[in-house]
């Protein structure tokens, strides 16, 4: 039997241990492929929002927030759970998305990104941005809600004979 996956009976119920050579990020996540629900410590979600912050920051290929969920496999709920139970997981996701977004904004100014795939998704990044949209919103709804139909009043233009 492979050393690395002895198995163990304790208190009736078969263990697994984990393998010496795995990393603590890997052992984390090893349950994760086998649908397994395991408790998370707040060690391991301080953890978790500093390689957020380090990916966010020194990644230049980090466009969108799920890559970095893909690369820890991670879902989209786990995460938001994680993010609001625990706070200095939330601060690394704000960090994050103002991260994305700048990247994101100089990517479409600089032609490098396709700038109306960028405008489209930016509130999802930026505060500012999801303003801006709420604004235009707004803007359109006021000039929707006045109608359609334009009266315009013209003065009859004189003519050279009435000048005369």
């Amino acid at each position: 039997m492979d050393k690395s996956a002895q198995q163990t009976i304790h208190r009736s119920t078969l263990v697994k241990k984990e393998p010496k050579n795995l990393s603590p990020r890997q052992a984390d996540h090893e349950m994760y492929f086998q649908l397994r629900t395991i408790p998370v410590s707040d060690g391991y979600l301080d953890k978790l929002a500093c390689r957020l912050i380090e990916w966010a920051r020194n990644n230049n290929n980090a466009l969108v927030l799920e890559q970095f969920l893909v690369e820890n496999n991670l879902s989209w709920d786990t995460f938001l759970r994680w993010k609001n139970r625990h706070e200095r997981l939330g601060q690394a996701h704000q960090f994050a998305k103002t991260c994305l977004s700048a990247r994101r904004e100089v990517g479409g100014l600089k032609n490098t990104l396709n700038s109306a795939m960028v405008m489209k998704t930016m509130p999802m990044y930026s505060e500012q941005w999801l303003e801006l949209t709420k604004w235009y919103e707004k803007l359109k709804e006021g000039s929707e809600s006045r109608g359609s139909n334009i009266t315009v009043v013209m003065e009859p233009i004189p003519s050279i004979e009435d000048q005369k």
